[in-house]
């Protein structure tokens, strides 16, 4: 079973060797991982290309926002699963591909999906909270609620079934499409059940005026679909549990361990 791991990236020089190594450190032994450069104007590329090896594809050109480098990525994918692993994101184990591909080989749901946790972006060993694959059920996309994207891997059927990300939303596309699989076409997922990703903290939507956004943004695409306007701040509840973990230090393999303080605050 080929997995294709899709990295979009922009000016994430600071955490994109991170991201790079994690996935080459993985000892599944047949993936691939396609990095999509918006055209950075860092070295981010510079230092893609220092790590480059067989299964490493680049692509680095101008394009019209995160969302549009994500449907680039589903498009170039060769794998029977695609997944997303973000420039600031790092895979916290060396077996993520392995728990990923022998669960999709076991079942016949339409995706799988691992656990992740956000980590303190100064700090990637510190963890701020747990955000669970088990225990999501569809219902809870009503709420703004949905299964942790970096831990999600989805079968080419499945994607070419939904559809690629709609560039009308800004920060809430992932939220429409997961809308899509679950809600209008009726497709499952399989969770996993180890960590196997981590997230740094922070980016667009988690400003205020972000967060304002993305409610607007899934009210319009709840409604579009037929779902009502959803009460979308009943998720902070469901995501409350998860900040127990706040706090603990994140267990990582010697593979991909790397001093505490990232390098964008050397």
């Amino acid at each position: 079973m080929k997995l294709t791991v899709v990295t979009v990236a922009y000016n994430a020089a600071p955490t994109i060797e991170h991201t790079i190594s994690s996935v080459a450190a993985q000892d599944w032994p047949d993936y691939e991982h396609l990095v999509i450069d918006g055209a950075s104007t860092d070295d981010t590329l510079a230092r893609a290309e220092r790590l480059a090896h067989p299964r490493l594809r680049l692509l680095s050109e101008p394009d019209k926002g995160l969302y549009d480098a994500m449907n680039k990525g589903l498009r170039a994918a060769r794998g029977d699963l695609i997944g997303f692993l973000n420039a600031d994101d790092f895979y916290c184990r060396t077996d993520a591909l392995s728990q990923v591909a022998r669960r999709a080989a076991a079942t016949s749901r339409d995706a799988v999906c691992g656990d992740i946790v956000i980590v303190d972006p100064e700090d990637p060993l510190k963890v701020l909270r747990k955000y669970p694959a088990r225990g999501f059920r569809p219902w809870m996309l009503r709420l703004g609620h949905m299964p942790p994207h970096p831990g999600f891997f989805v079968r080419r059927r499945a994607v070419e079934e939904v559809g690629e990300f709609d560039l009308a939303y800004k920060t809430a596309a992932d939220l429409d499409w997961m809308i899509r699989f679950f809600l209008v076409h009726g497709l499952g997922v399989e969770p996993i059940e180890p960590t196997i990703t981590a997230m740094r903290a922070g980016g667009q939507s988690q400003s205020v005026k972000g967060m304002l956004l993305s409610r607007r943004e899934s009210s319009h695409s709840l409604q579009r679909h037929g779902f009502g306007a959803g009460w979308l701040w009943t998720r902070y509840l469901l995501k409350a549990p998860g900040f127990l973990a706040h706090g603990r230090a994140l267990e990582i393999p010697d593979r991909l361990r790397w001093p505490a303080r990232s390098p964008a605050v050397r």
